[in-house]
């Protein structure tokens, strides 16, 4: 059985590469082989050497076909500046959902997700192009003030609910760490793909909180892990969303 993975959301600084990059050490850890492929053709892949798709030449059917083939398990990070919408549209046109019921491969839709109602609105759209044609898991990326009410009563909540998804929660990361990163010019997102180039302080901060936030996916191996199949319903987990708003 083969997994496409997709990290969407249109609304920038979301937490995509972040969170990317902590999935794929967890299925690791899962003894499941993946493979990263960005789609951001501006800025690269986050990690020398991935690579990179450019949905808006030309991509088809075949080419997914072609990397969950060769890779078995694969995360496509997709960029913020229409990355979702572009492969909506290539979804629907390549009627991909039924390519991959053909070739046994399941589609699961990781949206990290923020306060801002914009984010809400472009996972709304991801939910209404993909419907149950995949699983769904919400990322909870830490917020600046406790808003559990924003979300649980916004439109997205109930679009995604409806669709069985489960929801995890990123940690905190030390905001004094992250400031560091920052002077290594450096995201968390960037820290995570390139763990080799940190200083060791840094690299255990990372490494730690890493640890904490694959944790949370226990919870929803069933739409991580090839071969579970294409829920129908999940258990709805509330999280906490505390702390300080990360790049992607």
């Amino acid at each position: 059985m083969k997994k496409l993975i997709l990290i969407a959301n249109d609304f920038e600084a979301a937490g995509k590469t972040t969170t990317t990059h902590v999935l794929s050490e967890y299925l690791i850890r899962k003894g499941i082989k993946n493979k990263i492929v960005a789609t951001d053709v501006h800025a690269g892949p986050a990690r020398e050497g991935e690579p990179l798709l450019d949905l808006n030449d030309g991509v088809t059917a075949s080419d997914f076909i072609s990397m969950l083939d060769k890779w078995g398990t694969v995360i496509l990070d997709l960029h913020s500046d229409g990355g979702a919408a572009v492969l909506g549209e290539i979804f629907q046109e390549e009627e991909i959902g039924n390519v991959l019921s053909e070739i046994e491969a399941e589609l699961t839709i990781v949206i990290p997700a923020n306060e801002e109602a914009e984010g809400y609105e472009k996972m709304v759209e991801i939910a209404e192009v993909f419907n149950d044609d995949a699983d769904y898991i919400v990322v909870h990326t830490p917020m600046t003030a406790d808003i559990d009410a924003a979300y649980e009563h916004s439109e997205a909540a109930k679009a995604l609910d409806y669709l069985g998804c489960v929801e995890v929660e990123m940690p905190e990361f030390d905001t004094d760490a992250l400031k560091m990163l920052e002077e290594h010019g450096m995201s968390l997102g960037t820290a995570l793909a390139n763990r080799k180039d940190l200083p060791r302080h840094l690299a255990g901060e990372v490494h730690s909180w890493e640890l904490a936030f694959a944790e949370e996916f226990i919870g929803a191996d069933e739409f991580l892990q090839p071969g579970s199949g294409v829920a129908t319903a999940s258990p709805y987990r509330k999280v906490k969303k505390q702390g300080i708003a990360l790049a992607s």
